[in-house]
């Protein structure tokens, strides 16, 4: 289903742009349907607003990226954990860093939650002709 309204189609790329700055430039292909529907899309940038805003951030961005992929692994979604995984990443967090996160999902919420979220590793090398 999608919006043919063109008022709410205007609307909701004028949105989508505010968000994209928010965000650095980087839309998801989530935040495009979400559009279909301007007040699920607002709502969904007043919460994202609300947990980024500097003034309500005290944890290294880090910190926070690798915090939101656990979230995304205990929840089995797969586009949260792959680009949560990509900005800790950039944001300074190592293979190991992410490793441990994936250890403590393990742990926690067992193989079912782990096995969508190895994908976020590529085969070891060598391990091909196995």
């Amino acid at each position: 289903m999608k919006q043919d309204n063109s008022e709410m189609i205007a609307e909701g790329l004028e949105l989508l742009a505010e968000l994209k700055e928010k965000r650095g430039g980087k839309l998801l292909d989530f935040h495009k349907r979400c559009a279909n529907d301007t007040k699920l899309l607002k709502a969904f940038t007043a919460q994202y607003d609300t947990c980024n805003a500097e003034e309500n951030t005290v944890l290294e961005r880090k910190h926070r990226e690798l915090i939101l992929m656990a979230l995304g692994c205990a929840e089995g979604v797969s586009t949260t954990i792959i680009t949560h995984a990509e900005l800790a990443l950039q944001y300074g967090a190592t293979v190991e860093e992410v490793g441990e996160v994936l250890r403590l999902i393990f742990f926690y919420c067992g193989a079912s939650k782990l096995i969508p979220s190895v994908e976020l590793f590529e085969l070891l090398e060598g391990s091909e002709t196995l």
